[in-house]
């Protein structure tokens, strides 16, 4: 048999289908939500990652911070 991580993925994720239905949706004006609202499942996902990834940085900055006044 073949290997396994050469396999590439090929097709459409779950959240560009929610997208495409969305757009399907706007364009026949079968929703009210706004283009912003249409498109969120794609920047929603990266902004949650990059707003965990900046508290945790400020938490261990301050932890950082705490720990060398101590010594």
């Amino acid at each position: 048999m073949g290997n396994f991580d050469d396999v590439a993925y090929k097709g459409l994720n779950l959240t560009t289908m929610i997208v495409i239905v969305l757009v399907i949706l706007k364009v026949h004006g079968l929703t009210s939500l706004s283009w912003l609202w249409v498109f969120s499942p794609w920047w929603i996902g990266p902004l949650a990652f990059f707003i965990i990834v900046f508290v945790l940085m400020v938490v261990l900055f301050f932890i950082d911070t705490k720990n060398k006044k101590n010594k």
